[in-house]
């Protein structure tokens, strides 16, 4: 693939998935994690790392919490009055889940993800993959026509899929993990290339994207991308990162599911 069209296809990934990503801040506008939004059952999740849900496990620490999805730059955020969290109890799975209520789910106008779409079976050696979140230094609260908006300025990254230096990572279990190549460039939040990059503090809880292949005679759409995993991690002294499998994420629903009634 030619480095035109592959950005082409990457751009059009890149839009195609800012409806499906959701990102959680404060009343000040600092930004607290990422996520995914996912349906299942009929209920309403943010799929996100587990090690993001690690302070607002209370119901009093939902106060001033909003949630928003990176379709546009500037946004009306949705406040979190209520919502439940849930998260794999062991310290080799790092994925979790916030529920919340219908209502709240309607007022996002989001996009969401529900099993069908969501597997981590063709995540091999030397695949593509993409994310989309927003570190915690970039979000600001702004006045719009006489409106207080947020904006977002997401980061994008696309790599490949590998195995390197897994042997000299000490978190790393290979029946979860997936670990991804550092990028040679950044891009914004509609995949355009941007500057070299830096680290990427603050992308934990994004969900990771599968790009969809390019075959001669078969029409290629960006709607093919397959979300895999839960970016969890990042290693800046090996140039990696790495994602848990999607399952994982699913498993953590179907017991909130078996556990917590529905938001109402």
């Amino acid at each position: 693939m030619s480095s035109k069209l592959y950005d082409e296809a990457v751009f059009a990934v890149g839009r195609y998935l800012k409806n499906y990503s959701g990102v959680v801040f404060d009343k000040r506008s600092e930004q607290l994690f990422n996520g995914v939004f996912i349906l299942h059952e009929g209920r309403h999740f943010l799929g996100t790392a587990a090690h993001c849900l690690e302070h607002i496990d209370r119901a009093e620490d939902f106060s001033g919490l909003h949630i928003m999805t990176m379709r546009r730059r500037f946004g009306m955020s949705a406040a979190l009055p209520m919502a439940t969290t849930y998260s794999l109890p062991t310290d080799h799975y790092d994925v979790g889940v916030l529920e919340f209520s219908d209502d709240l789910a309607t007022s996002l106008g989001a996009s969401w993800i529900d099993e069908t779409s969501a597997s981590s079976a063709e995540a091999q050696i030397g695949r593509h993959v993409c994310s989309v979140g927003t570190p915690g230094t970039r979000t600001s609260d702004k006045e719009v026509l006489g409106h207080r908006v947020t904006e977002l300025q997401p980061d994008f990254i696309v790599s490949s899929i590998t195995e390197r230096d897994a042997s000299r990572l000490s978190d790393y279990n290979s029946d979860v993990d997936i670990l991804v190549e550092w990028p040679d460039k950044a891009r914004d939040k509609d995949g355009r290339p941007t500057a070299h990059c830096g680290t990427f503090a603050g992308m934990s809880g994004s969900g990771v994207f599968l790009i969809p292949p390019m075959h001669e005679g078969r029409v290629w759409s960006p709607s093919e991308t397959e979300l895999v995993g839960i970016f969890t991690s990042q290693y800046p002294e090996t140039r990696l990162w790495k994602f848990q499998r999607i399952e994982l994420l699913f498993e953590a629903i179907r017991i909130h599911i078996q556990q917590s009634p529905p938001l109402r």
